[in-house]
């Protein structure tokens, strides 16, 4: 089954077609990919992922933290599956800041994980969003919905709405008011040691790793090169947020939304005459 990938060679990213039925390991980014952003999987991708798992290895490489990837779509994709499935699934949040696996007792078991942010650090974070947006001239909603700074241990994230505004609202704050890219390029200046990255559609990451460093993470703790690994995102444009993954060498998939994702992985269960569990 050729489908059209995107790929780094030296200097330049390309796109080739490649039979993607030959990988080994799925990886996929969740908000925009597998879901709407912050909502969660719906049974019909989380059947066709636990189906995928029959004969892949798959990854959740999210933005999100451990709790949010895990409830959003991981818990509905092992549901009802056999444990020796359920250990071909990985959740890493944060860009790949941490990696889980499920356990002989049914249990999710941190497997890797970078030093998480210092308090100082934090604190000069926090510290460094706020004079970034002081100084871009950002004016702030009148309303939030949840946390707008959020510590992720690993990660702390700006969110310009809050961590749990309506879908409708972030995509109208993101067509008329986003003001990320001012905002990276302002707190990129002030953290020059850490990675800033554009998150979902209202949001800006703050890590020290990014999609890149998760896929050779997951490669390392499946002993599978990155050749033999296939990534899916929706934002594979050069600003977007999931096009850093080509640093590492992965084959990738562009895609528009869930719905497209789930059509070419329906493609490829058909291609492998995989029988869709029930």
């Amino acid at each position: 089954m050729l489908v059209p990938v995107l790929n780094k060679k030296g200097a330049d990213i390309v796109q080739e077609k490649r039979n993607i039925v030959e990988k080994h390991v799925f990886i996929f980014d969740v908000d925009g990919t597998l879901t709407e952003s912050k909502a969660d999987i719906t049974d019909s991708m989380a059947g066709t992922l636990r189906t995928l798992l029959e004969t892949y290895h798959v990854a959740l490489l999210g933005g999100g933290g451990y709790d949010q990837l895990r409830t959003q779509c991981a818990e509905q994709i092992i549901a009802g599956v056999d444990i020796n499935l359920t250990k071909k699934l990985l959740i890493a949040p944060v860009s790949g800041g941490s990696v889980y696996t499920r356990t002989d007792e049914r249990q999710w078991m941190s497997i890797y994980q970078i030093e998480p942010f210092s308090s100082e650090e934090k604190q000069i974070i926090i510290e460094s969003i706020q004079q970034s947006l002081d100084e871009i001239g950002y004016t702030p909603p009148e309303k939030t919905y949840g946390e707008v700074v959020e510590d992720r241990g690993t990660q702390i994230t700006f969110s310009a709405l809050g961590q749990q505004a309506p879908l409708e609202l972030k995509k109208q704050w993101n067509e008329t008011q986003d003001i990320r890219p001012q905002l990276q390029k302002a707190l990129q200046t002030r953290l020059p040691d850490m990675q800033v990255r554009i998150g979902g559609s209202t949001s800006v990451d703050i890590t020290r790793s990014n999609k890149a460093d998760g896929v050779r993470t997951i490669g390392e703790i499946l002993g599978i090169s990155v050749s033999n690994m296939l990534f899916f995102g929706d934002q594979m444009q050069e600003e977007g947020n999931d096009y850093i993954v080509l640093e590492s060498g992965i084959d990738a998939v562009s895609v528009s939304d869930p719905i497209e994702t789930e059509s070419i992985l329906k493609k490829v269960i058909d291609s492998t005459s995989v029988t869709i569990q029930k």
